[in-house]
This record gives C-alpha cells, sequence and structure tokens, in this order.
C-alpha cells in the first residue's frame, strides 16, 4: 500500500523555521515555527509598513539564534528606500 501524498509540496528537512505571513492592506500577521510544527513565535500583528517590516525582521532575528536565516522569497523592494 502506498503513503499518501503530502499536502505540503515542499520538503521541510532544510529549514529550521517556516514563517507564515499573512499581508492585509493597513495591518499584517506572522507565525514562525519549527518544521515539526512546534511553535517560536507566536502570531504577532505589525502594521504594513517598513516599519512594521523592520519590526519583523527584529522580532525574528531576537527569537532566532543565528539572524542570518532569513532569506526572504519575492519581491520587497516596496519595503526598501531606492
Amino acid at each position: 500500500m502506498t503513503q499518501p501524498s503530502s499536502s505540503n509540496p515542499l520538503d521541510p528537512a532544510p529549514f529550521r523555521y517556516v514563517v507564515g505571513i499573512d499581508i492585509g492592506s493597513q495591518s499584517c500577521s506572522f507565525c514562525t515555527l519549527k518544521p515539526d510544527k512546534q511553535m517560536v513565535l507566536k502570531p504577532t500583528d505589525f502594521a504594513n509598513t517598513a516599519g512594521g517590516f523592520a519590526v519583523l525582521l527584529e522580532k525574528l532575528a531576537r527569537a532566532t539564534s543565528q539572524p542570518s536565516w532569513w532569506r526572504p522569497i519575492g519581491s520587497w523592494s516596496a519595503y526598501t528606500a531606492s
């Protein structure tokens, strides 16, 4: 009998942490988990502004001993100075 396929197409093994971000027009929310779904940071709200994303990065860096793990996926140019 074959194993049912996972609903997650991404193998979490190489990741130390997984960050879920819900982006809204005014505010956002994030939660940080380990690949085994153990919560590292509980759901936290932040403003959808450059300052809000700076708070997000600060909280992520503080919660992890190695801030270099953070590698955003996608374009963040809207939140950085040109």
